[in-house]
């Protein structure tokens, strides 16, 4: 017999769903006082997730970047990235030619999210930002899993809160 805390309402969110795995590997799912199947955490790998996943890192990058966007984007990233990244988005900046109208378009997340660290605008420790590098990858890649193994559902969750809470600050 299962407990209450084993079971959940099919009307549970998506977003939801990825705090509750955090504390079991799968839960019953209840539809009209019945067990109506269950959901493993490997289910948090379904394309709906991901993509709600890839919107709420875009959101949270178009937000952050916004918060650090200067007009002088040579000297400015030239001052405050790593010299070797620096040197690897002007190359493909060069590369590419005028096309991408900023050196900004050739930063990842992890770029802009390290940045607004170091201009004070967020504050988010350097695992979660790996963290949050490796969900929009997986997210951005059909092939590629968001929850490769059970310890990535607390990677995952604590990925959701830190959007959230820095989304919610603005």
């Amino acid at each position: 017999m299962s407990s209450t805390t084993d079971l959940i309402s099919d009307g549970t969110s998506l977003l939801d769903l990825v705090e509750i795995l955090e504390d079991r590997e799968f839960s019953f799912v209840l539809s009209h006082r019945k067990i109506a199947g269950y959901v493993h955490y490997s289910d948090l790998n379904h394309h709906l997730l991901k993509l709600t996943f890839y919107v709420i890192l875009e959101a949270l990058e178009r937000q952050v970047l916004s918060s650090i966007r200067r007009n002088d984007d040579r000297e400015y990233l030239s001052k405050n990235l790593d010299p070797s990244r620096f040197a690897q988005i002007t190359k493909q900046y060069q590369r590419d030619g005028d096309a991408a109208r900023s050196l900004f378009n050739y930063l990842n997340i992890s770029d802009i999210l390290q940045l607004a660290v170091k201009a004070g605008t967020i504050r988010i420790d350097n695992d979660i930002i790996k963290a949050m590098k490796e969900t929009r990858d997986g997210a951005a890649h059909a092939s590629e899993n968001i929850v490769p193994d059970y310890e990535a559902v607390n990677r995952l969750a604590k990925v959701k809160r830190e959007c959230l809470r820095i989304l919610g600050a603005a």
